[in-house]
């Protein structure tokens, strides 16, 4: 795989060159264009070697991001039939292609990422119709009434999914969207959000154990309500009429959990919504007051 992968980029930077690089041999039959195995395998050292020493720091560089992924996934998976498990490996699978090519393309940018759990989605008609073949009894016929536990079990593994990636991609900021609720909060308060730093064990060497020295921003956003946990069925309904797709409303109110994402991502250095406020406008607020 790796060998195949090699070649491929290979022939990408080719692309560029001369025509005689490109190209190869101008012969009829094609002639010798065989690599030869010593330089194929250095060739394939020099693309995979990292360009720049700085690009695996352990330490998030905000003043170098340069894009956000926001990322929501999983939930045609579940649809389509297929079960819990496979669907998180593939979610696991995608993430971590995603950071992967990130990495090699964008080396001298650290990556932020938005990861939400699933939305719930309430379309039962559509989890009883694909029985046969997908059927809680199979024997039976007897089908599953609801996406709920499916999905419940998909998000209950997001939290060791996404804590996976944190460790393999170090310099990262990933924060998890979640639908959970924190405090017994209703999701649309500060009181949500739940900051985690995850130790590089640098304190145990003398360091402070401060931002500067984690090796990456554990981040989860407990937004409840602002991500369609509701047990109003109406209320629920006014926000996802077909019970699967968010209407203007439903993007609206989803948007206030993703203004919060952003706004750990970025440090504060940005405020997005009005829970929350900067450092900056914190200090500007205690000096007026002295002013006072």
């Amino acid at each position: 795989k790796d060998e195949h992968e090699g070649r491929n980029l290979q022939l990408e930077l080719n692309e560029g060159g001369d025509e005689e690089g490109a190209g190869g041999s101008d012969d009829e039959d094609g002639g010798d264009n065989e690599i030869d195995d010593d330089e194929e395998e250095e060739g394939m050292e020099a693309i995979a070697a990292p360009k720049d020493e700085g690009a695996s720091s352990s330490k998030f560089r905000l003043h170098d991001l340069e894009r956000i992924y926001i990322v929501l996934m999983g939930t045609n998976n579940i649809g389509g039939g297929m079960l819990p498990a496979p669907t998180l490996e593939g979610m696991d699978a995608a993430g971590r292609s995603l950071l992967e090519l990130h990495r090699r393309h964008f080396v001298d940018a650290p990556a932020a990422m938005l990861f939400s759990e699933l939305l719930p989605r309430h379309d039962d008609f559509r989890a009883r119709r694909m029985c046969p073949p997908r059927c809680k009894n199979v024997t039976s016929l007897e089908p599953y009434e609801s996406f709920v536990p499916a999905i419940e079990k998909v998000n209950g593994g997001l939290e060791e999914v996404v804590g996976g990636w944190r460790r393999d991609f170090p310099g990262s900021r990933i924060v998890l969207l979640s639908s959970h609720k924190r405090g017994g909060g209703d999701g649309d308060g500060a009181s949500d959000t739940e900051f985690k730093k995850v130790s590089t064990g640098r304190e145990e060497e003398g360091g402070s154990g401060d931002d500067d020295n984690m090796g990456g921003y554990q981040s989860t956003i407990r937004c409840g309500r602002e991500m369609f946990v509701m047990d109003d069925m109406d209320e629920f309904d006014s926000y996802m009429p077909d019970r699967l797709h968010p209407n203007l409303q439903g993007y609206e109110l989803w948007s206030r959990c993703l203004r919060r994402g952003l706004e750990a991502i970025m440090d504060g250095a940005i405020q997005l919504s009005s829970t929350q406020k900067t450092k900056k406008a914190i200090d500007e607020d205690e000096e007026e007051e002295k002013e006072e």
